[in-house]
């Protein structure tokens, strides 16, 4: 799985069908659907509710989707932020 800051890089001497040619071939609409929602949500393009809808979900049945592929929804910048937040919940 593609973590939020790793980097991807495809070999330019690359001949074959294009990767969306491959999904399509390989996957169902509806698991090429969640990969998009996915990305999306790791590249901070869209907002939980927007990709809930597009994936087909309740925001509930996204949320446990990425939890279940190990994606966290929040998104602390150190042990301080995380620890504050505890405190206020």
């Amino acid at each position: 799985m593609v973590q939020k800051d790793e980097v991807i890089t495809i070999n330019p001497k690359y001949v074959g069908p294009s990767f969306e040619s491959f999904l399509a071939e390989n996957l169902t609409e509806e698991e090429i659907t969640l990969i998009k929602a996915k990305a999306k949500f790791l590249n901070e393009e869209s907002s939980i509710c927007h990709l809930s809808e597009i994936a087909g979900m309740s925001k509930e049945e996204f949320i446990k989707y990425l939890g279940a592929n190990k994606i966290s929804i929040c998104d602390y910048a150190d042990e301080n932020e995380f620890l504050d937040e505890l405190k206020n919940a």
